[in-house]
């Protein structure tokens, strides 16, 4: 490569200063701005590289520069932070996985002119150079395009805070993982995420018992003081995927709980001071509950101080790509298992009613049922591949129906379980070494862990 060629993105009032820089280092600069793919794909033969001012507000204005990078993955890129930038754990990730190298301004001329030279060297001598690489560490949040930007720019603003979060989006396309992903952000960190599934039809006795606890009273007339949820997530998150459908008197409990940090436990009367952050999820649509008198108005404003869609994979086709390699690496790390160019290609095209759920589980199907190493659409049930073979006539023997069934079973109940092997074997109603045996037997692989989160 031309170590003497450069290609600035600077979004801030620094400009000159930064040209002068770079030209006294004696390099050539080329300024960028973020509405120009078409020149970064011309340049995309190795010839330059990339430098990319982050201001104070870090990652919230350093969107565009993510996405710049993400349509130039093979060049290396230096970042220059401005004196104010703090240095959090989603900027050091960022600098760690997306930037050859990094420096603080003021840096001197000599300096800045070794550090790029030395990205660009080390980048053209780095196994893989020239592939994209991971930006987040998320699932939920791999991709560049708009809808993806916004979900990262939400999770951020929602990190941010210490309020409520309500999350919205289609079936199976990451809510939860959007909790876990603004917790592991926020000053909570450290502390528990505890998840709770809302069940339409439930006992409102029964969800306070789960969620509150068992209090003293209903103890001394036989069962044990219990704690609940709540306890478990004292400092950290309680997160409750499906609250459309929670009774309105246990929504009375926790409209209680968000208004004076205190709670109740089930027949208990003392009442318990908590600092929770509570997140949900609204599998129904929940404003026409509110409508329909079903969902207290009071609690629906608390929850609405900040709410954050999730799209479907549907408005974000093409991050589908980027987010099936990255489910392939975070469910099977380690191995030599890769998609197909055929599959890569069906793989956008799909409608995916399932959304990032139905995406996980096909991959882990496919992993599952495939001969080798190499992912083909018929492993995903993708495209025509995917039509099941012409039977041929007669009638399959007993014995051959028993242990494809069998084998469809213990494969359903593992990815169920996110590959678990205790979740599964209780899922099947058997012993882990049965678990162990029948997997053996049917030549089920054991190279997987627990799905990302």
């Amino acid at each position: 490569m031309d170590a003497r060629n450069c290609l600035l993105y600077d979004p801030h009032a620094s400009s000159g200063q930064i040209l002068a820089l770079i030209n006294d280092a004696g390099w050539r600069v080329t300024r960028i701005d973020a509405a120009q793919p078409a020149y970064l794909h011309k340049t995309e033969d190795g010839r330059g590289v990339g430098l990319a001012v982050i201001g104070a507000r870090a990652l919230a204005d350093g969107l565009p520069v993510q996405r710049l990078i993400a349509q130039s993955p093979c060049r290396p890129w230096v970042a220059l932070l401005e004196p104010e930038v703090t240095l959090t754990q989603d900027l050091l990730h960022l600098l760690g996985t997306y930037f050859e190298d990094y420096q603080v301004l003021p840096v001197s001329p000599e300096r800045l002119g070794f550090t790029l030279y030395r990205a660009g060297v080390r980048h053209a001598h780095l196994p893989g150079a020239g592939q994209a690489r991971v930006l987040w560490p998320e699932l939920i949040l791999q991709g560049s395009s708009p809808p993806a930007l916004r979900l990262q720019a939400d999770v951020e603003r929602a990190a941010e805070s210490d309020s409520p979060v309500w999350i919205e989006g289609p079936p199976g396309s990451g809510k939860a993982m959007t909790a876990r992903a603004i917790h592991r952000r926020s000053w909570r960190s450290l502390a528990p995420f505890v998840p709770f599934t809302c069940l339409a039809g439930a006992a409102a006795d029964d969800i306070r018992a789960e969620l509150f606890g068992v209090g003293e009273t209903r103890a001394a007339s036989g069962s044990a003081m219990r704690r609940g949820r709540i306890d478990s997530a004292q400092v950290g998150v309680l997160f409750l995927d499906g609250v459309d459908v929670l009774p309105l008197a246990v929504q009375q409990d926790l409209l209680q709980l968000l208004q004076k940090r205190v709670f109740r436990r089930r027949g208990g009367e003392d009442f318990i001071p908590v600092d929770v952050r509570i997140m949900v999820a609204s599998g129904g649509d929940l404003d026409r509950a509110v409508a329909d008198g079903d969902f207290l108005p009071a609690l629906r404003n608390e929850f609405a101080r900040l709410r954050i869609g999730v799209p479907g994979l549907s408005a974000r086709a093409e991050d589908v790509e980027s987010l099936a390699r990255a489910s392939l690496r975070q469910q099977f790390p380690g191995t030599a298992f890769a998609f197909a160019p055929a599959t890569l290609a069906l793989l956008p095209r799909h409608d995916w009613p399932g959304n990032l759920r139905e995406l996980i589980n096909r991959i882990a199907r496919a992993v599952l049922v495939a001969d080798g190493a190499t992912l083909l659409p018929e492993h995903l049930g993708l495209g025509e591949a995917s039509a099941a073979p012409p039977r041929r006539p007669g009638v399959m023997r007993l014995g051959a129906a028993k242990a494809q069934a069998e084998r469809a079973v213990v494969v359903s109940a593992l990815v169920e379980a996110g590959h678990n092997i205790s979740q599964a074997a209780r899922l099947l109603g058997v012993s882990r070494m049965t678990l162990y045996r029948l997997m053996d037997k049917h030549g089920i692989r054991e190279d997987t862990r627990t799905l990302a989160e």
